[in-house]
């Protein structure tokens, strides 16, 4: 079976809340900005979708409008699914979520008050994952966050930092994952039942 993991990184940052608000529904109410938009209809129709049997998403606005085109090329329903969620950030108390990532990055148990480790962010992941694995299709596309496809990989391919000190998750000494360069994350993996064989990075990059 192969899964297909996908995240934009073209968030809109011209949404502006009037009242105080928690920073997780911002997150879930960002929308995809024009590039975006173009990225959505550009993976619809890769040739890598053909067979696609059905296609998941989390309850961000974001990860709904990536999916859309591609579900509409297939003629197939967007199954929203709140048990994925972006790994949640938790109490900032002053503190910069690039300061966050910095410290989660390094320590995978670490975490905020109320927030979550990206190792509980991929135990739940995991666990979506292998639900999907027993619904008995051969493809499947699952739109989430970069975050949770970061978590959930960081168990299965090799991770390093480069030399700004970014985490890299790499295999066979090819990037597979950092923080530069990609419109939209993409990855391909196969398993046999449950248990993780491959992984190809399709990304669309600038």
């Amino acid at each position: 079976m192969k899964i297909f993991l996908i995240a934009s990184t073209e968030l809109s940052n011209n949404i502006v809340f009037t009242n105080e608000t928690d920073i997780e529904i911002k997150k879930k109410f960002r929308t995809l900005n024009p590039k975006g938009d173009m990225v959505s209809k550009k993976l619809a129709k890769m040739e890598e979708f053909d067979n696609i049997e059905a296609i998941y998403s989390d309850m961000s606005f974001g990860s709904i409008e990536l999916a859309k085109n591609l579900a509409y090329e297939k003629d197939l329903l967007i199954n929203v699914n709140k048990k994925i969620y972006d790994c949640k950030i938790g109490n900032l108390e002053g503190k910069s979520i690039k300061m966050l990532s910095y410290f989660q990055e390094r320590n995978f148990d670490f975490k905020l008050e109320k927030g979550e480790s990206l190792n509980e962010c991929s135990k739940r992941v995991t666990a979506f994952i292998d639900e999907v694995l027993e619904d008995g299709y051969n493809q499947v596309a699952v739109f989430m966050p970069k975050r949770c496809i970061l978590a959930y990989l960081i168990n299965y391919i090799e991770v390093g930092y480069n030399l700004d000190e970014s985490l890299v998750l790499t295999q066979n000494d090819k990037i597979i994952l950092d923080n530069t360069g990609q419109l939209c994350n993409i990855y391909e993996i196969t398993y046999k039942g449950k248990e993780f064989v491959d992984i190809k990075n399709l990304s669309i990059n600038n």
